[in-house]
C-alpha cells in the first residue's frame, strides 16, 4: 500500500484482466482485453496516530480508488499499430461522524459512518503510429479533472495529491495527470548510422485550477534521488531533506500551496518519484497573496519540443568500431494562453520554463568495452515565485508578506525568481561480459546554481556502479 502513497496504511488491491489474442480481422492482429483495478483500505486506519487526512470538519475519511477499462491493441496493417484505452473511473468515500464535541479518535466508532460513490469519469488515452512514408507516432489523451487511475498514467510519483489542482512542466509528454486533453505527434525519420526522432506535443487543463506548478529535474535528479535519505526516498509525502537531525530543512523551497496534512501537502520543496526528483512552487502575484495563501487558478497550457538524435561517425576514421555521437534537447514550458513554441521565461504569461540538453557521445573501445562521455545542463525559470524567510527577533513587523511569529521571529515572503542552473560532466564505461549481463559505471559531477536564493547552491562527485543481467 505504500505505493500509492498512503504512508503504509493497511488495505487491499484487487486487479483482474482478462485478454484475446490475435483477433484476425481483414489482416489486422489484435488484442481486447477488460481490466480491473481496485484499492480499498481498511477503517481501523484512521485510528493510526500519523493519519490525518480530515475533512473541513476534522472528521476522518477514506477514499477508495477503483478503475475499469477496455483496451485494444497490435496491428490493423502491417503498416499501422494501434492502442487504444477507454477507462471508467470512480471512488467510494467513508466519512466517519463524531459521537462527541472532541476530536480525540477513539470517539469516532467503527460502524459509525456515512458511504458515498462519487459519479463515474471517463478517461482515454490513444497510440497510433504510421510507416507508410516515415514513421509518425500520435498520442492522444483525454482526462477528466476527476479521472484518477491507481499506478497509472494519473498516479504521479505515487503520491495521492492528485485530488488537489497540480500541473506540470512537460505536462502530456513527459506526464500525464488528470484535468487534461491534448496530443503528441513524433516523426521519426529512418536512415542509415543514426536516428533523428523530433516530438511536439501541446496539452491543457479542461477546466480551470490552482496554478500549483510541478517540476523535474531531468539531468542530476536520479543522482541526488539515489543519494537521498532511503526512508524519506520512497515515500513522497515527505521532503527529500526531512531526514535530517534539524527540524528546519535545508532547501530553501519556493513557497507552495495547501499545506493542510501530508496527504495533500502540495509545499515547494524537493520531493521524490520513483528515480526521479521533483520540485514544485506557485506563480503568486505578490509577496502579500503568497503570505495569504491566495492561489490564482487559470487553464494551464504545457508546450514540448524534443529533439533525439544519434549519428556513428566510426567510417569517417576508416574503423568499424562504432563511434556514436548524440544528443538529446527538450524545450518545455508551462503558461496561461497558448504559446506554441516556449523559449523564454519572459514569454507573455508563461510560469516556468525548461531547457534540458544532454550528449553521451560513445565509441567501443573492444567490441564488448564501451567508453562514453557525459555532457549536459538543465535550466528552470519562473518570474513570479517566492520564498518564506524567518526574521530575527527584534526587527519591526511591517508592511506585507510578513505571517504570525515563529521561534523568535516572525515569517516575511520575499520574491525570489527561479533561475536554475544544473550542469554535468563526466564519463562512463559499459562492459558486457556474458552475452545477456553487464557491468556499468558512471561517474559525474554535478552543479546545481539557484541564482535568487544562494542558500540551494551545491557542488558533488557522483559515483555508480551496478550489474545488468537480461534474462
Amino acid at each position: 500500500m505504500e505505493l500509492i502513497g498512503a504512508y503504509d496504511f493497511s488495505g487491499m488491491v484487487y486487479h483482474a484482466r482478462l485478454a484475446k489474442e490475435k483477433i484476425e480481422l481483414a489482416g489486422s492482429d489484435m488484442t481486447v482485453g477488460a481490466n480491473y483495478l481496485g484499492v480499498t483500505f481498511d477503517n481501523d486506519m484512521i485510528y493510526q496516530p500519523e493519519y490525518t487526512f480530515k475533512n473541513n470538519d476534522g472528521d476522518p475519511y477514506i477514499v477508495d480508488n477503483h478503475v475499469a477499462s477496455i483496451d485494444i491493441k497490435g496491428n490493423l496493417t502491417s503498416k499501422v499499430f494501434l492502442m487504444m484505452d477507454l477507462a471508467l473511473s470512480w471512488d467510494d468515500s467513508t466519512m466517519f461522524k463524531r459521537i462527541q464535541d472532541t476530536t480525540i479518535a477513539a470517539n469516532y466508532e467503527k460502524g459509525y459512518y456515512d458511504e458515498g460513490t462519487s459519479t463515474p469519469a471517463f478517461g482515454l488515452y490513444i497510440k497510433a503510429q504510421d510507416k507508410h512514408w516515415e514513421p509518425i507516432t500520435i498520442e492522444a489523451v483525454y482526462l477528466p479533472k476527476d479521472f484518477f487511475s491507481p499506478f497509472g498514467m494519473t498516479d504521479p510519483s505515487r503520491f495521492l495529491s492528485w485530488r488537489q489542482d497540480e500541473f506540470y512542466v512537460g505536462a502530456g509528454t513527459f506526464r500525464y495527470g488528470p484535468n487534461m486533453v491534448g496530443a503528441n505527434v513524433k516523426v521519426e525519420p529512418q536512415f542509415n548510422r543514426g536516428r533523428f526522432d523530433v516530438q511536439y506535443g501541446v496539452h491543457k487543463q479542461l477546466e480551470k485550477g490552482d496554478d500549483v506548478v510541478n517540476f523535474k529535474y531531468n539531468l542530476n535528479g536520479r543522482a541526488v534521488w539515489e543519494s537521498s535519505n532511503s526512508w524519506t526516498r520512497y515515500k513522497p509525502l515527505f521532503h527529500s531533506d526531512s531526514g535530517n537531525v534539524s527540524n528546519d530543512a535545508r532547501y530553501l523551497s519556493r513557497v507552495g500551496g495547501k499545506t493542510t496534512n501530508k496527504l495533500d501537502d502540495q509545499t515547494g520543496g524537493l520531493r521524490g518519484g520513483t528515480w526521479e526528483l521533483w520540485d514544485g512552487f506557485v506563480p503568486y502575484t505578490s509577496a502579500d497573496d503568497a503570505a495569504k495563501g491566495n492561489i490564482p487558478q487559470h487553464v494551464k497550457w504545457n508546450a514540448s519540443l524534443v529533439i533525439d538524435a544519434g549519428y556513428d561517425i566510426s567510417h569517417w576514421f576508416g574503423t568499424d568500431r562504432n563511434i556514436m555521437l548524440s544528443v538529446y534537447s527538450a524545450l518545455s514550458g508551462v503558461s496561461t494562453s497558448f504559446a506554441p513554441i516556449a523559449y523564454s521565461e519572459s514569454q507573455k504569461d508563461m510560469l516556468m520554463w525548461n531547457w534540458f540538453v544532454q550528449s553521451e557521445p560513445a565509441v567501443a573501445i573492444t567490441p564488448t568495452l564501451h567508453g562514453l562521455l557525459i555532457l549536459g545542463f538543465e535550466t528552470f525559470r519562473a518570474e513570479n515565485a517566492f520564498v518564506k524567510r524567518t526574521i530575527p527577533s527584534g526587527l519591526p513587523v511591517q508592511g506585507t508578506g510578513y505571517t504570525a511569529a515563529y521561534k523568535n521571529g516572525v515569517f516575511k515572503y520575499e520574491h525570489a525568481p527561479i533561475d536554475i542552473l544544473e550542469t554535468a560532466l563526466g564519463f562512463g564505461l559499459d562492459w558486457d561480459f556474458t552475452p545477456r549481463a553487464g557491468l556499468h559505471f558512471r561517474y559525474k559531477w554535478m552543479t546545481h546554481s539557484d541564482e535568487f536564493a544562494s542558500e540551494n547552491d551545491w557542488k558533488g562527485h557522483y559515483f555508480a556502479v551496478e550489474s545488468k543481467m537480461w534474462f
